[in-house]
Formats: C-alpha cells, structure tokens, sequence
C-alpha cells in the first residue's frame, strides 16, 4: 500500500470518528458588488450555506465575543 492510499485510509477514519461532533452551521458569503455613483452606495450580495461542521480553535473553546464572523449555532459545546 502506497504512502496515498495508507494517508487516505487514516484520513478516511477519522471523518468516520468525528461525524458524530458535527454541527449544522450557517455560513454567509458576502461579497462586494458595484459602486452606484447616484447613491453612493456599494451593493453586497450574501449568499448562505447551512453545512456539517466541526469548529475548533485549536484545542480551546469559541469566545462568541471574540469571533470577527457571524456564526449561528452553540460555540461551547
């Protein structure tokens, strides 16, 4: 076995182990439309995704206050 088929394999188990601490989010993308002269305004289109995902700030909890982004969902869990 190959070193990519043994990396695959491990990287396959542990999607298995985690699935369970999965948590359904939502993700909004913006992104910046045009700038309208007449109002001054720049148009932004959000788009949202609700996805599976495990959230981790490397081995610490989530401080709500401290994430710049809106998440929905329980950070300290």
């Amino acid at each position: 076995m190959g070193l990519k088929a043994s990396i695959g394999k491990i990287v396959e188990s542990a999607i298995v182990t985690v699935g369970d601490l999965a948590e359904t989010i939502t993700y909004n993308a913006r992104t910046t439309g045009s700038y309208n002269v007449t109002t001054g305004a720049v148009a932004h289109t959000t788009t949202t995704y609700s996805l599976k995902a495990v959230l981790s700030p490397l081995g610490g909890k989530v401080d709500a206050n401290d994430v710049s982004t809106q998440f929905t969902g329980d950070f300290n869990q």
